[in-house]
Order: structure tokens, then sequence, then C-alpha cells
């Protein structure tokens, strides 16, 4: 099992400068690679104050992995270390940072994204 303590992006590196990831304020994650990931903690991005989470996520479970104008989600196939890969329902892989899965899936709840997405395609 890998407990993470504090998740952030990882650093960059440019023109010989390096800049520190973003740290993700709040989250925590426990991950047994190939077969699940709980993320909790506190989520900070409200008003009035942080909001509490704990979700765990199984391969075969659903997920988010993208957004524009619609929330993207589909399968995960596979949990590791670093990463996160979800089988999009177009049958391609996206492979996300265990920062990025936890900051869009959260809150993830799959009615709530149908309902969303549903009403967003009246309006593209």
């Amino acid at each position: 099992m890998i407990i993470l303590n504090e998740i952030k992006s990882k650093d960059r590196k440019r023109f010989g400068k390096t800049y520190p990831g973003h740290v993700l304020k709040g989250h925590k994650a426990e991950i047994i690679p190939g077969a699940s990931i709980r993320i909790h903690g506190e989520e900070w991005n409200h008003i009035n104050a942080p909001v509490a989470f704990d979700r765990t996520f199984k391969v075969g479970d659903e997920a988010e992995y993208g957004s524009y104008n619609l929330k993207y989600t589909g399968e995960i196939v596979k949990i590791g270390a670093k990463t996160v890969t979800i089988r999009a329902y177009d049958r391609n892989n996206h492979q996300i940072t265990i920062e990025t899965f936890s900051w869009r899936n959260w809150d993830f709840d799959g009615e709530k994204i149908a309902k969303y997405n549903a009403e967003e395609m009246v309006c593209l």
C-alpha cells in the first residue's frame, strides 16, 4: 500500500529553473497498485468552509478523466503508484496523475454528471 499525505503534481524544469509542483491542500490518498485508490481529506476550494470527502475507487469503477463543455468519464482499467488509467467510451485510454485524479473525482457523482451532460448537450 502506498500512502500519500500530500498530493502534488510533479516539479517542472524550464530553461534551467525548477518550478515546484502544485499541492492539493487537504487531499490524501491510499493506493493499492492494480486494485484500488482511496482519496480522502478536505477540499478547500469553497467559500464558507472546507468540505470533507472520502471516496474509494476500484479497477472497473467509473471516474472522470477530463472536461471541456462536458465532463468526460470512463472505466478505470489500471491503478498505478503515480497514475490512473481510464478507458473512455470511444475505447481510448487516458492516463492521468494521482493529483489530477483526486482533483477531478473528490466529489464524483455519476448520476449528477449524466444529468449535467444531458442539459449541456441541449446548448451545444
